[in-house]
């Protein structure tokens, strides 16, 4: 079951995880078979992932009227390894004492415990028990040309793309099988964790590593996965950003075509009586 989204916290999550480097948090993380480097989509008002179309698929791009993607690239090899926890900028870790831990529940044969409280009204940690694996493509400049070029098509065609502000093509992707996550709103509450070792750095640790969540005030949220599915925690890639910005009118038409460059690499485009800025970014 998918985390109901209250006051789009699924916004605060993502904003909260980007420390980690890995691009855009998914609070509701995605399956594997839709987000994936090659696809197109949007994050739709409940924060989660709404694929479009792969852009290396012709016969996908054909179907829907848009442009092939150009150039070359390629599939660089599959990474994994065994993440701690992560959490947003927003919250704190302290390490506790074994009489702490037990207090909290915490079974003697795990050797570390850790506690976690927000530093504001929201905080997040994510939690995988397997290993995470990265996928990504080597180049990204050919996806950033396909979504400049397609941009008004997209927006045409696709129109639940206008209430998300924009659309992104992934080129990389973080997955993992067994996850939880769990959020607050409130101040004041907290997390204790034990870990079967210790935890110095939530990108290296040791592969045999397990958790066990203790005492808790916040509920987790384990999302379910088919044989041979994976749950796309992060994804990097283009973002292409489209902000509304005036009414047509007829002297307007008789300046520009519909579609422009500018000096600092935006676009504009004529779609639905509106002129809409449309501005591309890596990430």
């Amino acid at each position: 079951m998918a985390l109901k989204a209250k006051s789009f916290q699924f916004e605060d999550y993502a904003y909260g995880m980007r420390k980690a480097g890995f691009g855009h948090a998914l609070l509701n993380p995605a399956s594997d078979r839709d987000a994936y480097p090659g696809a197109c989509g949007f994050i739709n008002d409940g924060g989660d992932w709404e694929k479009i179309v792969d852009v290396t698929k012709p016969h996908e791009l054909k179907a829907h009227g848009l442009g092939p993607l150009n150039g070359r690239t390629w599939e660089k090899r599959r990474e994994t390894s065994k993440w701690g926890p992560r959490i947003t900028e927003t919250v704190s870790r302290v390490a506790l004492s074994a009489a702490a831990a037990t207090q909290a529940n915490i079974p003697a044969t795990f050797s570390a415990t850790y506690k976690y409280e927000p530093k504001g009204e929201f905080g997040a940690i994510l939690i995988c028990n397997d290993p995470v694996e990265k996928r990504a493509f080597a180049l990204k400049d050919p996806f950033s040309a396909w979504a400049n070029k397609n941009a008004k098509d997209l927006l045409r065609k696709f129109p639940d793309i206008k209430k998300s502000d924009g659309f992104y093509v992934i080129t990389s992707t973080i997955a993992a099988k067994d996850v939880r996550i769990t959020t607050w709103n409130t101040k004041g509450t907290s997390v204790v964790i034990g870990a079967s070792t210790e935890i110095d750095n939530a990108a290296k640790i040791d592969p045999s590593t397990e958790f066990y969540v203790g005492e808790t005030a916040t509920e987790w949220h384990e999302p379910q996965v088919v044989e041979g599915e994976k749950k796309v925690l992060f994804f990097g890639g283009v973002y292409i950003k489209y902000s509304r910005l005036w009414p047509l009118r007829e002297k307007d038409q008789k300046k520009w075509s519909g579609y422009r460059g500018s000096d600092d690499g935006k676009v504009m485009i004529e779609e639905d009586n509106y002129v809409w800025d449309v501005e591309a970014c890596l990430f």
